[in-house]
């Protein structure tokens, strides 16, 4: 009898801990597992950041801005969605541009995967001071003098 009331309270306080968050050590649906950068973003990782402006040909004053990185995505089918940001008033100006992920339609293995991303755009600037590249509430990378 005293056996039996002692598995009951282990199995309940076990019950009662994995209460505090259903998630917890688990891969979330629309996330996968958990990600060091920030709880917005789907990217769990981010390295090798690298951006260019070259002049674009022809008589046009343009630039065209590449910006590539890498960043581990929780499972294959990931589109990342680029959208320029705020640029600052200074000279040379500041440029924030901030990268979202559209999940995969189809469902996949839960398998962390390496993703190669890339934006480029026509700008005015030959010179950028910085660009800050961020995903939901962190910053992946502030890539330093860009140009000149």
């Amino acid at each position: 009898m005293r056996l039996l009331a002692i598995a009951t309270v282990v199995g309940s306080s076990m019950l009662v801990s994995s209460c505090g968050d259903p998630n917890a050590g688990l891969a979330s649906a629309s996330h996968g597992p958990r990600n060091e950068i920030g709880s917005t973003c789907a990217a769990m990782a981010s390295r090798k950041w690298n951006a260019t402006l070259s002049r674009v040909n022809g008589a046009s004053p343009k630039y065209l801005l590449n910006v590539v990185g890498e960043v581990d995505l929780p499972t294959p089918g990931y589109t990342p969605i680029w959208k320029m940001g705020i640029s600052d008033r200074g000279n040379p100006p500041g440029l924030q541009l901030s990268l979202t992920f559209d999940p995969p339609k189809e469902v996949d293995a839960q398998v962390v995967t390496i993703n190669t991303v890339r934006y480029s755009t026509e700008v005015s600037w030959s010179r950028l001071r910085y660009i800050n590249v961020v995903c939901g509430d962190a910053t992946l990378s502030r890539i330093p003098d860009i140009g000149g």
